[in-house]
């Protein structure tokens, strides 16, 4: 696997971090799309957030000098083999990267559906015709919330993040959420798990930044901050 990795990574430079691409593949795109999240969230040198489906490291990495901590998850093994080469490569010690992938319920272990063609970032644990399935380890949400004292959530799961945010018991300690929520993935044409999703948020104290009808779209942005 490392001699595949070596023939396939290139090295490029985004602002002043550098990063291991993949070529034929859209990591340059998923790189390019985390100024996306970053034009909506605030930074503050006391947080901890959780990057949920962390892909190759670049949302982590470009808020790594901005705050105290980031947990990120990744459960695929090339995306994470990729993370562990971009933070050495930018000497990034604040970013703790678990290669797991975030439930809301027990599972130690779930099947997860590889898309091997030139998306690498949307992998999921929804089943899809063609793609591989391979068993990734998994943590409770609400676990890593406790353990790393976490505040701010980003999460970009491929349909998972309904499940995610339902889950979580205890919002008191969350101050902000942003969220790509997969309408496509879901097979959500008349947004009702859209929209609920986003009163879920409402109900625990959040102010909700959403496009209130994001016809078309496959995907959409929600940002939450608490009230």
């Amino acid at each position: 696997e490392k001699d595949s990795l070596k023939k396939k990574n290139m090295l490029k430079q985004y602002d002043d971090l550098k990063f291991y691409i993949r070529e034929n593949t859209l990591d340059d795109f998923v790189i390019r799309e985390t100024k996306s999240y970053l034009k909506k969230i605030t930074l503050d040198k006391n947080d901890i957030w959780l990057d949920a489906g962390s892909n190759i490291g670049a949302f982590a990495m470009r808020i790594s000098n901005q705050v105290n901590k980031i947990i990120a998850l990744e459960p695929d093994d090339d995306n994470f083999s990729i993370i562990k080469k971009n933070l050495k490569i930018n000497n990034i010690k604040n970013v703790i990267s678990i290669k797991k992938a975030i439930v809301g319920n027990n599972d130690k272990i779930r099947d997860f559906f590889l898309n091997n063609k030139t998306n690498k970032g949307t992998h999921s644990f929804l089943v899809k015709r063609g793609r591989n399935k391979i068993a990734v380890n998994c943590i409770n949400i609400n676990e890593l919330i406790k353990k790393y004292n976490i505040n701010k959530i980003k999460i970009d799961v491929e349909g998972a993040e309904e499940e995610i945010i339902f889950a979580i018991n205890d919002f008191t300690n969350i101050i902000e959420i942003i969220a790509e929520f997969h309408i496509a993935v879901l097979r959500d044409k008349k947004h009702i798990k859209y929209h609920n999703f986003i009163s879920h948020l409402t109900n625990n104290n959040f102010n909700v930044d959403f496009k209130d009808n994001p016809k078309g779209a496959w995907t959409a942005i929600i940002y939450a901050k608490k009230i």
